[in-house]
């Protein structure tokens, strides 16, 4: 095989560089494989970092996710290397050993539910996260109080991405979305829900945990309201009949 050939061929595809000769590799044809298909860098030994930075910058347009395949395939990534990722795709930050508190904000600046790979972000880092998207705060373990405070100020309904919800919160909700606001609470404490549900029986069926007293809170106002119990009890439905019956 002589060069012209092999140079086509990988023009072609920069892979196919796995069936060229290796006295035919220099500096030149490794880079066209790789600007070809960045996924060539595998059958490199010991790639240079310029050869690294090119492959990376070169799947990143491809395909950003393909990023974690490419880099497994790097024998002897540089950290260096790894760092320019954080560029492309925030979530490579669970490629970078021992990450930097600047890099962590570099990754979630970048793509915003790169937090989930973050252990126990603080403030800034999880402010970061939902200015991306609110939704992002799915994956914040323990948001502060006052992400929470912000998001639910910008949209109530927001509070769906919060798995634990303060009382506060909870009480927010549901004034500012007094019809459908309890749908979206993931947790709420007794005690307001069954203050919310005695005020508006109907939403017995939005309430995500339909606790017994809840329940027969609403059947006590209106035992048509059976139909709404997702898993009622005998004497539920035995109310629920008698009181219908007596209409």
């Amino acid at each position: 095989m002589d060069r012209e050939y092999a140079l086509n061929l990988i023009k072609q595809n920069g892979n196919l560089v796995r069936m060229v000769p290796k006295e035919l590799f220099d500096d030149e044809f490794r880079m066209i494989a790789i600007t070809r298909s960045p996924t060539a860098i595998q059958y490199f030994e010991n790639p240079t970092l310029d050869e690294q930075k090119q492959a990376i910058k070169i799947q990143g347009e491809i395909d950003r996710d393909g990023l974690f395949d490419l880099v497994a395939m790097i024998e002897g990534i540089d950290q260096n290397v790894l760092d320019t990722t954080l560029d492309i795709n925030g979530n490579c930050i669970n490629l970078i050993e021992n990450p930097s508190y600047t890099q962590l904000t570099r990754a979630v600046k970048r793509d915003g539910d790169a937090i989930k790979h973050i252990k126990d972000p603080d403030h800034a880092l999880q402010v970061l996260a939902i200015m991306h998207d609110h939704k992002n705060a799915q994956f914040i373990e323990a948001p502060t109080y006052e992400v929470v405070s912000v998001m639910i100020n910008s949209n109530p309904y927001s509070i769906e991405w919060i798995k634990h919800p303060h009382r506060d919160h909870q009480e927010i909700v549901l004034k500012e979305k007094p019809d459908d606001g309890i749908h979206y609470l993931n947790e709420i404490d007794e005690d307001i829900a069954l203050r919310h549900i005695t005020e508006n029986p109907d939403q017995i069926e939005l309430l995500v945990n339909q606790t017994e007293e809840c329940c027969w809170a609403a059947l006590t106002v209106d035992g048509t309201l059976i139909k709404k119990i997702r898993n009622p009890t005998p004497e539920m439905v035995s109310y629920a009949k008698l009181v219908s019956d007596g209409d």
